[in-house]
């Protein structure tokens, strides 16, 4: 699937992107067991970006997020372009990184202080400089060795796009007149508190509005011990501990899943 849609010289039947869920590093795995080689092996010639749209085993609770160095490392960065933790808010899964109460109120995990303690220690000056060359292949043509791969000779491999069916559909929408559209951030403060995986509230949390061309980053700082201040399993308030989030103004969808992505710095 990866081949046949990231091949040829036509922008508009080409994927700008693959995402691929993958749980296969579990607990403290290693490079050898979890079959992330597979990975490397496989997608080493990908000509578009290529991402874990999910990732994080649960099988070993609290997570350890290991797989954090690996995804970001020497080994990968040169194919992959990251992931995204799944997921943010509790569910029965048992997949999250933060409880959200009924009132809005949001805790902590330790699956968070985990993760966030794994992307401190990513370098990023190595992710700037191998991923840069990572999709400097020219994409190759759309020819049955390529995509095959020794795969199933029933795959379809033609190139050819069927007409459009929903023509009209496109041109004018579907009648719901609740129609998305950028709009701009002007709440940046929270009305809900925050509380870390040891209890104590954080307070001063707000966005930061970023310029288009930067990104958020890992700060260094683990913002329960931050917000805790050494003290333990102690309850309380610490203000401004945790210091804000910072996202950019033009890429917010969702400031749940720039928190789960990256968390809070």
């Amino acid at each position: 699937m990866w081949a046949y849609l990231s091949c040829g010289d036509d922008a508009d039947s080409r994927s700008d992107f693959y995402g691929l869920n993958s749980y296969q590093w579990c607990g403290d795995s290693t490079w050898e067991n979890s079959g992330y080689q597979g990975l490397v092996d496989t997608f080493k010639n990908t000509s578009i970006p290529l991402f874990f749209s999910e990732f994080g085993c649960n099988k070993i609770r609290p997570r350890p997020f290991g797989e954090i160095a690996a995804l970001y490392g020497e080994r990968m960065i040169s194919s992959w372009s990251g992931g995204l933790v799944y997921e943010y808010s509790q569910e029965k899964s048992d997949y999250g990184l933060v409880q959200i109460d009924s009132n809005g109120d949001a805790r902590l995990l330790k699956d968070f202080d985990n993760l966030q303690g794994q992307y401190n220690n990513i370098n990023l000056d190595l992710v700037k400089t191998k991923s840069s060359a990572a999709t400097a292949a020219r994409h190759p043509k759309c020819e049955d060795t390529f995509i095959l791969l020794g795969h199933s000779e029933t795959f379809n491999t033609s190139t050819t796009l069927p007409p459009n069916p929903a023509t009209g559909l496109l041109e004018k929408g579907s009648g719901n007149t609740n129609v998305g559209k950028l709009v701009s951030v002007t709440q940046t403060k929270t009305p809900h508190k925050v509380f870390t995986s040891t209890g104590v509230q954080i307070d001063g949390i707000e966005i930061k509005m970023l310029k288009d061309d930067e990104s958020n980053t890992p700060s260094g700082e683990n913002t329960s011990s931050a917000a805790s201040g050494g003290s333990g399993g102690s309850s309380g308030s610490k203000k401004g501990a945790a210091g804000g989030l910072r996202v950019s103004a033009v890429f917010v969808v969702s400031v749940t899943v720039v928190v789960g992505f990256l968390g809070l710095v």
